[in-house]
């Protein structure tokens, strides 16, 4: 068998048989073969640290010349392939690194409420502290997952039986912790993932599927509610008609996972919108005060 179309067989990690094909390396001499495995080395270590494999081929001065070149073209695709695909997928990962909103997906969660919450009222970093959106106002539990929310908030809390799963002695339509989600199923998301609240006090669920705010009304002054859970829309038409009162209220949950556009509660401009009114009208100034923590559920 020649040189061109020998193969040998080596073991993949999980047992089975790859082949490497040996091709044209042979006709390299020792200098040309330690440059190409040193284009390799750099390749790989470009693509770990999401750099473009091309410039640091260039910085290393090992960019494709001469006869690795044209080993290149007659039978080892590694090189020039990887380089293609290293570069496809560098994209893939920065597009992915981009909110909705053009920021870094790597900046905290309270810095991407803060620059939506002073891109909708056009208030300057100076006034963060006020605002309710500085990092001393998050939870210590935050940010979280939704499948940990309510571990988070018992590891947290010494009182959480009282305050979460506990039917306050207090009148109704007061809750201790409100959870808003973009939407109705991600509301539902919620109480799914928090058993023992729901078991040990029932959530209040404040969004529109298949319930009127008439209905939603009744349930609230007739229902201890501990946690309440729903959208902003609803919520801020329930609190404007003062069916809902957060004069108790210890903890604001927001669900700020991301949706199939790459979008949060704070992306979507009408249900911004609404978030922002309520946030105004009613939440703000039990944040600024320290009596409300901000708890955020993030991807």
């Amino acid at each position: 068998m020649s040189a061109d179309t020998a193969t040998t067989l080596n073991h993949n990690g999980d047992g089975t048989m790859q082949k490497k094909r040996r091709g044209n390396m042979k006709k390299l001499n020792r200098g040309q073969r330690k440059r190409l495995k040193k284009r390799k080395e750099v390749i790989a270590a470009a693509m770990e640290k999401g750099e473009d494999p091309d410039e640091a081929l260039k910085k290393a001065g090992l960019l494709e010349d001469g006869v690795i070149k044209e080993e290149s073209k007659k039978g080892n695709e590694d090189g020039e392939e990887k380089s293609v695909k290293a570069k496809k997928r560098i994209e893939q990962l920065k597009r992915k690194r981009k909110h909705a909103d053009g920021t870094e997906a790597s900046l905290p969660m309270e810095d991407v409420l803060w620059n939506a919450y002073s891109k909708a009222f056009g208030y300057a970093s100076n006034v963060r502290q006020s605002s309710g959106l500085a990092a001393c106002s998050m939870h210590p539990a935050s940010p979280t997952t939704i499948d940990s929310l309510e571990y988070s908030l018992k590891r947290s809390e010494n009182r959480w039986k009282r305050l979460f799963a506990t039917p306050p002695v207090e009148k109704p339509a007061h809750p201790h912790a409100i959870f808003i989600s973009p939407s109705a199923l991600g509301s539902l998301d919620c109480i799914k993932k928090c058993p023992e609240f729901h078991s040990g006090c029932p959530m209040a669920k404040l969004f529109a599927k298949h319930m009127k705010v008439e209905e939603q009304a009744s349930l609230l002054q007739k229902n201890p509610i501990c946690i309440g859970v729903g959208t902003p829309n609803r919520i801020l038409k329930l609190a404007k008609d003062n069916h809902v009162s957060f004069s108790n209220l210890s903890h604001l949950i927001l669900d700020m996972r991301r949706n199939k556009k790459n979008q949060t509660l704070v992306d979507i401009p009408e249900i911004a919108a609404d978030f922002w009114s309520l946030w105004e009208s009613f939440l703000k100034q039990g944040v600024v005060e320290k009596s409300i923590k901000i708890l955020i559920v993030s991807d």
